[in-house]
């Protein structure tokens, strides 16, 4: 007989396999930036997808541009066109988390319309997650430790204008 508890776990089911095995295929699918500038030959003119967070600063050059991308492993600048590049709205700092963009493109070891330098050249671009600024978090220890240093300095200050005074009426 078929209730409705089974038909919840046959659903249940088939989404946990679905979502198992397209992580699978997505993980599978990217290439870390390391990767590509240690096995650079094996890689150069290939077509692969990376992902990272934009770091900088969008570097416009006529109708292109240049944006560098971290994935934790490392960074490599990619050439795109500037249209492309104003979809990226944020980049990452001490003060901000960047965009994490997923771009497809080709990777050159050393590239001569780029001084022979190892770049990307982005076919298509994707805003993963949105960056965001990041909250500067002061510890209770530092304001402490700033307040007694600070505290020091006068005192001792303090006591060498006093000690200067007194050397003076000699």
């Amino acid at each position: 007989m078929f209730t409705a508890l089974k038909f919840y776990k046959i659903i249940f089911f088939s989404l946990v396999a679905m979502t198992a095995f397209s992580l699978n295929v997505l993980a599978a699918e990217i290439t870390d930036i390391n990767s590509l500038i240690e096995d650079a030959r094996s890689y150069d003119g290939q077509q692969v997808t990376i992902r990272g967070e934009a770091i900088g600063e969008v570097l416009v050059r006529g109708e292109n541009a240049w944006i560098n991308i971290h994935d934790g492993t490392n960074a490599i600048g990619v050439w795109m066109t500037a249209k492309e590049a104003t979809r990226v709205t944020a980049f990452g700092n001490y003060k901000n988390k960047g965009d994490i963009l997923t771009v497809q493109g080709t990777f050159n070891r050393a590239d001569p319309e780029h001084g022979g330098e190892a770049d990307f050249h982005s076919i298509s671009l994707m805003v993963s997650e949105k960056g965001f600024a990041v909250p500067e978090v002061v510890s209770s220890f530092k304001v402490m430790a700033a307040a007694v240093l600070s505290l020091s300095a006068l005192t001792f200050a303090g006591f060498f204008l006093w000690r200067r005074g007194q050397t003076e009426g000699i």
